[in-house]
């Protein structure tokens, strides 16, 4: 089945939806995040899983959004005859923009999403090193009261209960 070509500004439109679309994901993956980083801080072990959960529900509904901005990257290059490989928001832009589009709403869009995805690869950050902290800190305890109770040896672990910082 051969692809209906777009016309630039009708590619435009469509990827201009997309850009919204996904960060308005981003944003809503960011709160997701936030949410785990204060339920993780306060110990809410149970708001730990349920958000958990959304955020694993949130990042399935990723899919249909990279299939949606294959296909139209894909017809892009086609219609424009050039190779996929390579094309970037940037490259898009300036593909565009050669042909007549006015690109300022798409580049303003772009530079939101980037700002976005920063925030949350940095709030990732936070979370997986704050989960990983209180790993260390669990197995410590339990290493602790194994000692106590007279248990098998163990090893010392990091020392993060006499080391932590609050």
């Amino acid at each position: 089945m051969k692809q209906r070509s777009l016309e630039p500004q009708a590619f435009a439109n469509h990827f201009e939806s997309w850009l919204i679309e996904e960060i308005a994901a981003q944003r809503a993956l960011s709160d997701l995040l936030r949410q785990q980083l204060a339920a993780v801080r306060s110990g809410a072990t149970q708001s730990v899983e349920e958000i958990a959960n959304s955020l694993e529900a949130q990042l399935s509904n990723g899919t249909p959004r990279e299939l949606r901005r294959n296909l139209l990257v894909d017809r892009l290059a086609s219609t424009l005859e050039i190779a996929r490989k390579g094309i970037t928001l940037e490259r898009i832009l300036e593909l565009l923009s050669e042909r007549g589009v006015d690109v300022e709403r798409l580049r303003g869009l772009r530079t939101e999403l980037r700002d976005e995805v920063a925030r949350l690869l940095k709030l990732n950050r936070r979370v997986a090193t704050l989960a990983r902290y209180h790993q260390g800190l669990f197995n410590e305890v339990l290493n602790s009261l194994a000692d106590a109770a007279g248990g098998a040896e163990t090893e010392p672990m990091s020392g993060s209960l006499v080391n932590a910082e609050v």
